[in-house]
């Protein structure tokens, strides 16, 4: 649980003096047009591996930051084409696995670069998937396949489009063409469980197993429940609940709660209404001029926060609740007088905190339901607008960004000035990236890219 971790990893435990180092070359230059942030506009940072790769901005290309910490091209192919470029790590070797509409790559373990992969002339790649273990690839026109080493095999018809592994659920979910939705099983035993109204633009985002057995499945259109009979081994639908959709913002409007087991949404007819999934369907909770984006999940606290936006725009923030699955409980000093009406809520796993912040500052709500002010180090003016927040794993820390530098607090709430963290102005984009390799966090200041750095996992930092 997020607050037990903190208990048994002391931040200061691993952590060591932490200071803003400059990325070699990673100031900006005529292409950039100034701005820092136009160098990047994608980084992805991989397990196991030192170097990020990052997709750049106005300069075009693809990026690297190397050993002695300086912005270099790539230097090889990476699949970047389309918005169908997408990556994963596959644990059973190590490698990574990518793919564009163009090509499929594989990266081997270590610091291996991205290769392609010889493929059939006129393959074009949609989906890539982990799924038992495999990696599951989609082909238009051909199929599912599965990558055994290095090579390409046919798994599933033309007709399938994608597979899916469902936590808790036996098997695969395969769909269709059609919109035909399907359990496979052992043996390969394919079991229908639901057809999608509308094949054309719609596909489905997530399925998620709740308890009881409730399969929810929730497309680009519609929003279904299906109640499983597991009696023989083979799920086989028992009830079919369609769900008020939503057509915008599902993703931010929408809850599947692992604290709870239940799935949260609100209204399309009535936007302040929040519902939940009961036996029957969908019931009203309560209604309340709700954000677009109103849910946290809080396994730790076994509780749903619930932000309410004011009452004549739904925007700002109108206060915060605590959901149980039974009752919904209004949060003492949770307004935008107390905490600001810009807030964002970020439970930060890394020191065991639920961290808010906003225009007003930066704040923990307790286990107690009690919010506190975060005070930040001497040197900062109380109440500065936090511009974002980062976690550092390995170091037990989170970088805090405000608009005029950068501090770090710990898992007893202490704020720690970091060298160099008043040198520099931070702009609202991009968010920082936790470079996973190197355990270091790259952050993009006004002027330049920047790493944030622990000595005791990258070596000194240079003297004051």
């Amino acid at each position: 649980m997020l607050l037990l971790l903190a208990a048994a990893l002391p931040a200061t435990a691993l952590a060591g003096r932490l200071c803003l180092l400059p990325v070699g070359d990673g100031a900006p230059g005529a292409a950039d047009l100034g701005d820092a942030w136009r160098i990047v506009r994608k980084i992805d940072s991989f397990h196991g591996r030192p170097r990020p790769i990052m997709q750049g901005g106005n300069r075009r290309g693809v990026w690297t930051i190397d050993e002695n910490r300086r912005l270099v091209p790539y230097g090889g192919p990476y699949p970047t084409f389309g918005l169908a470029a997408r990556y994963l790590h596959d644990p059973a070797t190590d490698r990574l696995v990518g793919i564009d509409r163009t090509g499929l790559y594989v990266a081997p373990a270590a610091d291996g670069r991205f290769q392609p992969l010889a493929t059939p002339p006129g393959f074009r790649f949609y989906d890539i998937a982990l799924a038992r273990g495999q990696v599951y690839v989609g082909v238009a026109d051909a199929g599912v396949h599965r990558l055994a080493g290095p090579t390409l095999v046919p798994a599933f018809p033309p007709a399938v489009w994608t597979v899916r592994e469902v936590e808790g659920m036996p098997g695969l979910l395969a769909t269709a063409a059609d919109g035909l939705i399907l359990h496979v099983g052992e043996g390969a035993v394919q079991t229908p469980l639901y057809t999608l109204a509308k094949t054309t633009g719609d596909y489905l985002l997530t399925a998620d197993l709740l308890p009881g057995n409730r399969l929810l499945l929730r497309s680009q259109k519609e929003t279904v429940a299906i109640d499983l009979d597991w009696a023989d081994g083979t799920p086989r639908p028992r009830a079919v609940h369609r769900l008020e959709r939503r057509q915008t913002n599902r993703a931010a409007a929408d809850l599947v709660s692992k604290a709870l087991g239940l799935y949260l949404t609100l209204s399309d007819a009535e936007p302040g209404r929040l519902l939940r999934l009961g036996a029957a369907g969908l019931e009203t909770v309560a209604s309340l001029p709700l954000r677009p984006h109103p849910f946290t999940d809080l396994p730790a606290l076994g509780l749903v926060l619930v932000n309410a936006g004011h009452v004549s725009d739904r925007i700002g923030n109108g206060g915060l609740y605590a959901y149980d699955g039974d009752r919904l409980v209004p949060i003492p000093d949770s307004g935008a007088d107390a905490i600001g009406t810009w807030t964002w809520i970020r439970p930060a796993e890394t020191i065991g905190k639920i961290l808010i912040y906003s225009e007003r500052g930066l704040f923990e709500l307790g286990p107690d339901l009690r919010i506190r002010p975060l005070p930040p180090p001497e040197g900062f003016p109380a109440g500065e607008a936090i511009r974002d927040i980062a976690e550092m794993p390995a170091s037990r820390r989170v970088a805090v960004i405000t608009a005029g530098g950068l501090y770090t607090i710990d898992a007893e709430g202490r704020a720690e000035t970091v060298a160099g963290g008043r040198d520099h102005e931070f702009p609202h984009l991009p968010s920082p990236a936790y470079l996973q390799g190197r355990q270091e966090l790259l952050i993009v200041a006004g002027d330049r890219l920047l790493l944030l750095a622990d000595e005791a996992l990258s070596g000194p930092c240079p003297p004051p």
